[in-house]
């Protein structure tokens, strides 16, 4: 028994080869672009964490600050209410 192929039947070959082909290429296109993209998410959650830790940083260091502009106020205020002694020829016998 011989197989005799028509022109309509390497058309439909060529056709699916094409077809095959092209999902292919299409398929490894996406697997790219999917993995250029969790590289890309991968390093800006990279540089969130390192920004969050600056901010956090940076209110400790507000919150250390505005601790001691307090603590400042409070002696100052501390101080206002002692009077000092006055040296030398001020002071009353």
């Amino acid at each position: 028994m011989k197989l005799r192929f028509t022109i309509r039947d390497l058309l439909w070959s060529i056709l699916v080869v094409v077809l095959v082909v092209g999902w292919w290429l299409d398929h490894r296109y996406v697997c790219r672009q999917l993995k250029y993209c969790y590289d890309q998410l991968l390093e800006t959650e990279e540089e969130l964490a390192a920004a969050q830790k600056e901010v956090e940083d940076g209110h400790r260091a507000a919150f250390a600050a505005d601790r001691e502009i307090q603590r400042l106020h409070r002696e100052s205020a501390i101080n206002a209410e002692r009077p000092l002694p006055t040296p030398g020829p001020f002071i009353r016998p």
